[in-house]
Parts: structure tokens; sequence; C-alpha cells
């Protein structure tokens, strides 16, 4: 069956389509890692469905999932692009009646073993291209179910928006570092980040949380973000990050830090370089790595539920980007 294709401007609002064509609505239970950003419950929050969190190990593999008895929709990640056994997930499944939902965020060209497109291997899946590509705004939700595609949401007409000043800057610094390698991007989020404590009193974003909820509504991408998807040469940004990470990994073997995967394939388009280590050693080895045009971020951004119980690696989690 061909696979039917959607794009959206946001990852959670593929995510919202996802759960409705599984049939998910007020009451019903969703179940998510509880390794995952909080974005990823505004999708079920304003459905009213419940969370059900299950446990990853340091691998990022699904803990007891046998445990779970109820459920309507099960969320499995690939996390940083490399393709997660979906093999537990599909059981899962089949005990429960419910729909599998693959969250495909972070993995952009990535594909499995088989050769098969991540986000494309369960009935519907959900991929956030701009994690992966500099665009304003990108995503796409995958659709293989054939009762599913004639229920599915016509494709938005996509909008012709001017790209905003923020935009242009970032792409513009981001464009020159990796280039030149000087770092005008990372200096442009030293200035960014100086703003908004001399602003707000800290240098993260602002989280409104009611602003965050309306944004799961959907809305249809930008032309100018199709056109770079449609255009991009596959092949040569594989190959950027393939490139990188074994640069990275080089670095990696003289530090203290851990790396999450041991073995990178040919399939994968990794999003970035994952790895454990305390705040000190991964600051210090963002500095190692700066040379290559990248940064290192802190990921995920937990939600509120598990920040309390979260064991120590979910904590100590970080990331060289390659975006």
């Amino acid at each position: 069956m061909t696979t039917k294709v959607v794009y959206y401007s946001l990852a959670r609002q593929a995510l919202k389509e996802a759960l409705l064509l599984a049939g998910v609505s007020e009451g019903d239970v969703v179940v998510v890692p509880s390794l995952i950003c909080k974005d990823v419950l505004l999708p079920i929050e304003s459905l009213g469905a419940t969370v059900l969190f299950y446990d990853v190990d340091k691998s990022l593999k699904p803990i007891a999932l046998t445990n779970i008895d109820r459920a309507k929709a099960i969320i499995a990640v690939n996390y940083f692009g490399f393709a997660q056994d979906l093999t537990p997930f599909a059981e899962l499944g089949r005990r429960l009646n419910a729909v599998v939902i693959e969250d495909n965020a972070h993995g952009f060209l990535s594909s499995d073993h088989t050769g098969q497109l991540l986000g494309t291997r369960t009935e519907v899946g959900i991929t956030s291209i701009r994690k992966t590509l500099r665009i304003p705004n990108g995503a796409s939700l995958s659709i293989n179910n054939e009762s599913f595609q004639t229920r599915a949401p016509h494709q938005l007409e996509p909008n012709n928006d001017r790209l905003g000043i923020r935009f242009l800057t970032t792409h513009f610094a981001s464009s020159v570092q990796r280039t030149t390698k000087l770092p005008l991007l990372h200096l442009l989020q030293i200035i960014t980040r100086l703003l908004r404590r001399l602003s707000t009193g800290s240098t993260l974003p602002t989280y409104n949380h009611e602003r965050e909820l309306a944004s799961v509504a959907s809305a249809p991408p930008n032309k100018y973000s199709l056109k770079v998807i449609e255009r991009i040469s596959e092949h040569r940004e594989i190959a950027r990050r393939h490139k990188l990470y074994k640069k990275i990994e080089k670095i990696a073997v003289s530090t203290d830090v851990q790396p999450v995967f041991n073995q990178l394939s040919d399939q994968c388009s990794p999003y970035g370089f994952p790895f454990y280590a305390s705040p000190v050693v991964a600051k210090q080895f963002g500095k190692s790595c700066r040379k290559f045009g990248v940064e290192v971020i802190h990921w995920p951004d937990l939600p509120d539920q598990v920040t309390g119980s979260a064991p120590d690696f979910y904590t100590n989690l970080w990331l060289v980007n390659f975006l």
C-alpha cells in the first residue's frame, strides 16, 4: 500500500491527527514513554485523554510494556533518528487492540535495517522535519492503514507568509558557521540568551501553557519549507550527518561522556550525537565540539509528572545537535 503523507506546520499537530485516526477521545488512555519532551503531551491533553507512562532503560528501550493492561494508542519513539525495535509495541497493540503511533520527530531521512523509512513502519507515524532541516516549520503525518487513509484530513493549502527576521538571521548565521567554522550562530545564541535574561530573568524561553496548547490546532507549513523538503539532497544530508557523528565520536572516546548508542548504521540519519554526562562534563565536551559548528543541548524538557521520579540518566542526557 502507498503511504499517504499530509504536511503540517508542527509535529504536535500531526500527532493530534494521528490520535484522532486511532480513535482517541476523552477518557481514553495513551501510552507514552516517560523520557519525552512535555510538548508531546499537548495533543493528548487537547483531546481529554489520559497519559500512561512507560519507562525506558539507558539504551532507550521500553521497560515493562507487558504490565500495561489498557490503552487506545501507544507511542513508540525513534530517539535521535535511531530505529526503535517496534516488536514489543506491536505485541502490546495486538493484545490491547490499540494503535501504535511511530513518533519519528528526530528521524527524518532515517531507515531501519530493512531499508524502510522511519515514521512509516506502523499504521500511522509522525516526523518533525524542521528538527533536521533549518526551515521555519514543517512536519509530516504518514498513514499506512487503508481505513485511516479514507478518513485522513486533506492537505491544507501551504501559506506564503514572510519568513521572520529571527529565522532569517539564524539561517544566515548557521550557513556562515557551517561553511567557515566561525562561531556566528553560537554568538547569536549567546546574545539571544543574554537579552532574554535581561527581559525575563531567565535564559530559557518563557513557557505559556495555554499558548502551547492552542498550537496543536492544524496549520499548514510554509511554501518555503515544502520547497526545501522537496529539493533536499537526501544522500548529501545523510553523508554530512554521518561524517559529523564520526568526528564527534572520536572526541568522545577521550572524554568522560558516555554515548547512548554503540553503533551508527548506514541506514540511520542521526539527529545528532546523544550522550550521557554530568553538566560540567557536557559543557567541556561542547567546547571541544564547537569547532565543527555544532552545539550541545540538554534533552528533553521532561513532563512535570516525570521530573520528580526520573532516574539520573534521564536528567544527564545531552545531544550534540547537527541542525
